[in-house]
């Protein structure tokens, strides 16, 4: 090659590979690339990437949500409390930061669907049991 032209790719074929499929994957419309997302989770993760993307919950929204801020019958999750990291220590029962931030969320009865088979499925009977846990 006399042209001084650089090389396509220093990649390897299986680094092409993958990065050709991340371009895939994102011109794919949202709800097609929340799928894929939600087919890559392990089963207890699923209903968490659901609510982080269709209700718009912040990750602190989402792991403060217990049984009891979840309507199944209106298809509504209430946000009234939030779970607040600081260096490593989890602290649930927080005050949301705005008076804004405290809000019921509508979702698609689909994704309800969804959210009820784990809490059938992961989450205890009890109304404070918490949604999302660590397996």
């Amino acid at each position: 090659m006399g042209d001084r032209r650089q090389p396509a790719s220093d990649q390897s074929g299986d680094q092409r590979a993958t990065a050709v499929g991340a371009l895939e994957a994102a011109a794919l419309p949202l709800a097609n690339r929340v799928e894929l997302l939600v087919d890559a989770m392990p089963a207890q993760g699923k209903a968490l990437v659901l609510v982080g993307a269709y209700a718009g919950l912040r990750w602190g929204e989402a792991a403060g949500l217990t049984r009891a801020s979840i309507d199944v019958l209106q298809s509504r999750i209430r946000v009234t409390a939030t779970a607040v990291e600081v260096r490593g220590h989890v602290s649930l029962g927080n005050e949301p930061k705005t008076a804004r931030s405290k809000r019921t969320v509508p979702i698609a009865r689909s994704v309800m669907r969804r959210l009820e088979e784990h809490l059938m499925t992961y989450v205890g009977h009890e109304a404070d049991a918490l949604v999302f846990t660590a397996p």
